[in-house]
C-alpha cells in the first residue's frame, strides 16, 4: 500500500513506492505538480520540465502514483535546468560581446579610412554600404556621415 509520508526534511511530501514518470523506476518519489524546496529556492518539478525542455507533461491531476519523479531523476532534471541556464548565459555575454566588437570595429574601419581621405560606411555586419570621399576640412560633412547607415 502506498504510503504518503509527510515532509521529509521540511522540503516536501514524498511517496513510498511510486513510478517515476522520467525513469519508471518503483521507488520513493516525489510529485511532479507539488512545491519543493532545494537550496533555499522553491522549484516544481512540472514547471521545471516545461522552463527547461518546454514539455507539458499530462495527467498530473491524476492518480498520485503516476505523478512522481525520482530523486535520482530530480538530481538530473537540476543538472539540465542549470545547464540551459548556463548555456542561455554564455549565450548573452557572447553576444554582449559582439555587440560592443562590432561597434568597436565600425569605429575603427571608419578612422583607417578617414586617413586615407575616403570613408566607407559598413552596416552593422561589416558589408560596406557605401563609399565617401571625406575633405581634408569639413566637420560638418564628417558631422553628417558619421551617422549610422543601414542597408
Amino acid at each position: 500500500m502506498a504510503d504518503l509520508a509527510g515532509p521529509v526534511n521540511s522540503k516536501g511530501p514524498v511517496l513510498d513506492p511510486g513510478l517515476c514518470r522520467c525513469c519508471r523506476s518503483i521507488k520513493k518519489c516525489r510529485f511532479l505538480s507539488a512545491e519543493y524546496e532545494w537550496t533555499g529556492q522553491k522549484e516544481i518539478y512540472s514547471d521545471m520540465f516545461m522552463d527547461c525542455f518546454g514539455l507539458l507533461l499530462s495527467n498530473l491531476d491524476g492518480d498520485s502514483k503516476d505523478c512522481c519523479i525520482c530523486a535520482t531523476c530530480v538530481v538530473r532534471l537540476r543538472d539540465a535546468c542549470a545547464f540551459r541556464r548556463q548555456v542561455l548565459q554564455c549565450e548573452q555575454a557572447l553576444l554582449s560581446l559582439i555587440q560592443s566588437k562590432e561597434g568597436n570595429i565600425a569605429c575603427c574601419c571608419r578612422t583607417a579610412h578617414r586617413q586615407q581621405g575616403l570613408l566607407h560606411l559598413c552596416d552593422v555586419r561589416g558589408a560596406p554600404a557605401r563609399r565617401v570621399r571625406v575633405p581634408a576640412a569639413g566637420a560638418a560633412v564628417r558631422a553628417s556621415i558619421a551617422q549610422p547607415h543601414t542597408v
